[in-house]
């Protein structure tokens, strides 16, 4: 549901959001000739899905993902309807939400930030040619970036996004909290880099100073923790430091050079 709270947008709700991208969708049938996002545009990924398996304590999501990255911010006057908008696309299961909150512009009390945000944005940056770094950003299947809070050029990109495929890697959960991901042929360490994302659970906060402070915002996917994996033999093999205010982690495959993102598993703990 829309959080509505008084920094919330009123004229758009989730079930808006659901008729627009339903019908962004519709129409992209269509007129996929027509699309076009301008310098919002990115490159697309094509590739076969794989099925994604799930065990007792974890739910994997759904083929064919949109990953949507929000580099945010406290301190940043526009970020809260950007923070209000990835909440509402996250409730769709086809889209894997991930919010980092960038270091270079932050609160003095009740951060949020981490340092690797700021580089992940940065490594965009140089990849997609998008310019300075910017708050409230979104990246779209790390090959597109748009201003986190312009609400219809959001809905665009994500329904442009569907339009592509992004594999959904295999998760296998062992014992002693290990996890395996048996990588598809086409997706190898020579051509591509793994990231593992370990994300919180909701946090209602009041923002404690700054141009936003005293507002109240509800914080989902909150970034805590980014590591990269190393593939061995066509196999990642994980453990991630689980702590008690995480949510879930995701994994991303993204290709070295472009960074456009070629698998994707999330698991929800």
């Amino acid at each position: 549901m829309l959080n509505r709270s008084k920094h919330a947008n009123p004229k758009y709700s989730s079930q808006m959001i659901n008729v627009r991208l339903t019908f962004l969708m519709f129409l992209g049938l269509f007129m996929v000739p027509m699309w076009s996002f301008a310098q919002d545009e990115g490159p697309n990924v094509a590739a076969q899905p794989v099925e994604a398996v799930s065990d007792e304590s974890l739910v994997t999501l759904a083929e064919a993902p949109v990953i949507v990255e929000l580099f945010s911010s406290q301190a940043c006057v526009f970020c809260p309807r950007a923070d209000t908008l990835f909440n509402d696309l996250i409730e769709d299961d086809s889209v894997i939400g991930l919010s980092c909150h960038v270091d270079y512009f932050d609160v003095r009390n009740g951060a949020l930030s981490h340092k690797f945000c700021t580089d992940q944005q940065t490594k965009y940056a140089q990849q997609l040619a998008s310019g300075p770094n910017y708050t409230p950003q979104i990246v779209i299947n790390g090959v597109q970036d748009v201003v986190g809070y312009k609400f219809d050029k959001v809905l665009a990109a994500v329904t442009g996004a569907r339009m592509s495929t992004v594999q959904t890697l295999k998760l296998t959960k062992g014992q002693g909290g290990n996890y395996t991901i048996k990588l598809p042929a086409d997706i190898t360490a020579e051509t591509n880099e793994f990231r593992l994302m370990i994300y919180d659970k909701v946090k209602d906060v009041t923002i404690a100073d700054g141009r936003n402070k005293g507002k109240k915002m509800t914080y989902k996917n909150i970034v805590s923790t980014m590591k990269p994996l190393v593939a061995q033999n066509g196999t990642l093999t994980f453990k991630p430091e689980i702590k008690p205010a995480n949510a879930g982690f995701v994994v991303i495959a993204q290709d070295s050079e472009t960074g456009a993102i070629t698998g994707v598993v999330q698991g929800r703990l």
